[in-house]
């Protein structure tokens, strides 16, 4: 049995399964090594029982799919089912004449992937970051608008912030005897 890794590109990998047990992510320590910046170090494991292969997501963000499907616990993986990781694409391939184990098989009927190759998770992250800056950019837009917080009185002029006195209520015998020489 084999794993054929295949990216955005098209560019394929094949990896021989000698092991019973295969970390998958972008850490050097990992058999298989995954690049992409939206992987996690360790991101999933295949691991080999009883001559069935199984298939665990070991990222927070539910990103392994088998099928279009998010894998949720061990997930029995067999030859033909489409693996996704990030932009990868992974499949399991057997050797002319291998044999194949087979197992009780359900078929799962639930709602179709959104988005090609599963990317509906990234839009919905984008239009909420995307709303998020909006939101943003405007209350400083509203808090510019309306003179920020050490911006003029309400009752004084546009000269005021620039350290001229000019309001209309303005006494000169309040400012404590401290006037002008020229009005003395």
């Amino acid at each position: 049995m084999k794993l054929i890794i295949e990216d955005d590109e098209g560019r394929r990998t094949v990896v021989p399964l000698f092991r019973d047990e295969l970390e998958i992510g972008r850490a050097e320590g990992n058999l298989v090594r995954l690049a992409e910046k939206d992987v996690s170090r360790r991101h999933a494991k295949l691991l080999r029982r009883g001559g069935l292969f199984y298939l665990e997501d070991l990222s927070t963000f539910r990103s392994v799919r088998v099928n279009g499907d998010p894998v949720l616990g061990p997930r029995q993986v067999g030859e033909g089912d489409l693996i996704e990781i990030s932009r990868y694409d992974l499949m399991l391939q057997g050797a002319p004449g291998e044999k194949q184990h087979s197992a009780e098989i359900t078929a799962k009927v639930g709602r179709p992937r959104i988005g090609p190759r599963g990317r509906g998770p990234r839009i919905a992250t984008f239009v909420v970051t995307l709303v998020l800056v909006s939101a943003l950019a405007a209350a400083l837009w509203l808090r510019a608008a309306r003179g920020g917080d050490a911006g003029p009185s309400p009752g004084a002029s546009a000269a005021t912030s620039a350290g001229a006195i000019t309001h209309a209520n303005y006494d000169k015998r309040a400012s404590g005897g401290s006037v002008p020489p020229e009005s003395r």
